[in-house]
C-alpha cells in the first residue's frame, strides 16, 4: 500500500497543469508503472461500437507489443471482464492477438486489469503487465482503485469539454454561415433592380458551400443551355452535358462529379458539381454550383439556403421571360405603327 499511497495525490496535483487530454492519460500510467519493479503498462479504451479497445497510451512495451494492443478485441479477456463487470480483474499470463485476431502469449506472466468506469459510463481500463509471476495481489488493488475511479472521471471531464467545445464551434459556425446566407439573399433580392438580372443573381450565390462559380441551366428542347452564370461557362464536353442533363431532368438535387486517376492509380475529384432542380413551372431548369478538387457535401440548412434561392431564380427566370415578351410586344406594335 505504501508504494501507491502517493499516487493519486501526485496525480491530482499535476491535474493542475494545463495537461492535454491524451498528456495525461501518458503522465498517469508512468507514474502507476514507476512504482512497480519490471512493470509495463497501457491505458485502453472502449471504441464508439464497442467491438474493440483502442490503446491510449502505453509504457515499458516494445514497439511490436503496442502494435498487437492498438486494437484489441472487445469480448472473452481480462480487460472485457474488468470492464463488465465493474471490478479489477487479478490473472495470469496476458495473451496479444496476431493479424488473424488469433491469441499469442506473451513475455508477460501477471496481469491486473482496473476498470475505467464513471457512472453508466463504460470508458475503459488500465492494464499493468509483469514477467514476475503472481506479482500483483490483492493490496494493490485496494490502493489503485480510487486512481481508477479519479482517472475515470478526468476522462469523462475532458470528453465533456471537448464535446461543448466542439458544439460552441459548431454553433459558431451556423451562426456564421446564417448570417453570410441572410446577405447573400439580401444582395440577390436587390439583384431584381439590376439590368443583367440572371447574372447577377448567380454572382450573389457564387462562394456559397465554397462554389468557384454559379450557373442557370435548363434543358429546352433536350439540350442543354445556359441562361446566367457568375461568369461564362467553359464548354462542358459531351459527356458531362449529358450528366447534367440526365439530372436535372431527373428533378432531384445530386453531385456529379468528373473523376480521374492520380499517379498513385486512384480515383480523385477534378470538378464537382452541384445540381438544385427549380422545379415548379421550371421543371427543367436548376442552379449549378461548381468548385474544384472536393465534392460537394452540403447540409440540410445549406439545402433550405438553396431551396430559397431556387425560388428567386424562379422569379428571375419569370420576370426575365415576361420583359422580353414585353419588349417584343413594343417591337411589334411599333412596327405596327410605322406600317400605319
Amino acid at each position: 500500500i505504501n508504494l501507491y499511497k502517493n499516487i493519486l495525490e501526485n496525480l491530482q496535483r499535476d491535474a493542475r497543469e494545463p495537461y492535454q487530454f491524451m498528456e495525461l492519460l501518458n503522465h498517469s500510467i508512468k507514474e502507476i508503472v514507476s512504482t512497480i519493479p519490471e512493470c509495463a503498462g497501457a491505458v485502453f479504451l472502449v471504441g464508439r461500437n464497442r467491438r474493440q479497445f483502442v490503446l491510449a497510451t502505453s509504457i515499458g512495451l516494445t514497439s511490436n507489443e503496442t502494435n498487437r494492443l492498438e486494437y484489441y478485441p472487445y469480448g472473452e479477456n481480462d480487460i472485457s471482464q474488468a470492464v463488465e463487470s465493474g471490478e479489477p480483474v487479478l490473472a495470469g499470463s496476458f495473451a496479444f492477438t496476431d493479424e488473424n485476431g488469433d491469441f499469442k502469449t506473451t513475455r508477460f506472466k501477471s496481469t491486473l486489469a482496473l476498470p475505467l468506469i464513471s457512472g453508466m459510463d463504460k470508458i475503459g481500463g488500465i492494464v499493468l503487465f509483469s514477467t514476475i509471476e503472481r506479482i500483483f495481489e490483492q493490496s494493490d488493488i485496494r490502493s489503485l482503485a480510487p486512481v481508477g475511479e479519479w482517472l475515470a472521471e478526468k476522462i469523462k471531464s475532458a470528453r465533456a469539454t471537448r464535446e461543448l467545445g466542439s458544439l460552441r464551434k459548431e454553433k459558431e459556425e451556423q451562426a456564421a454561415l446564417f448570417n453570410e446566407s441572410i446577405s447573400r439573399i439580401e444582395n440577390a433580392s436587390a439583384a431584381f433592380n439590376s439590368a443583367d438580372l440572371l447574372n447577377n443573381l448567380c454572382s450573389n450565390l457564387k462562394g456559397f458551400a465554397q462554389s468557384e462559380s454559379v450557373h442557370l441551366a435548363a434543358v429546352i428542347n433536350g439540350s442543354l443551355e445556359f441562361l446566367g452564370g457568375s461568369e461564362p461557362m467553359p464548354n462542358p464536353g459531351e459527356e458531362y452535358a449529358e450528366a447534367l442533363e440526365n439530372t436535372i431532368v431527373r428533378g432531384k438535387p445530386a453531385v456529379v462529379n468528373q473523376n480521374s486517376e492520380n499517379e498513385m492509380g486512384n480515383s480523385v475529384t477534378d470538378i464537382s458539381t452541384l445540381v438544385f432542380p427549380l422545379g415548379g413551372t421550371k421543371a427543367n431548369h436548376a442552379i449549378i454550383l461548381r468548385r474544384q478538387s472536393e465534392p460537394f457535401i452540403l447540409e440540410n440548412f445549406q439545402l433550405k439556403v438553396l431551396s430559397i434561392f431556387s425560388r428567386l431564380a424562379l422569379l428571375a427566370l419569370n420576370k426575365s421571360e415576361s420583359e422580353k415578351l414585353e419588349m417584343t410586344h413594343r417591337l411589334g406594335f411599333d412596327k405596327v405603327v410605322n406600317l400605319l
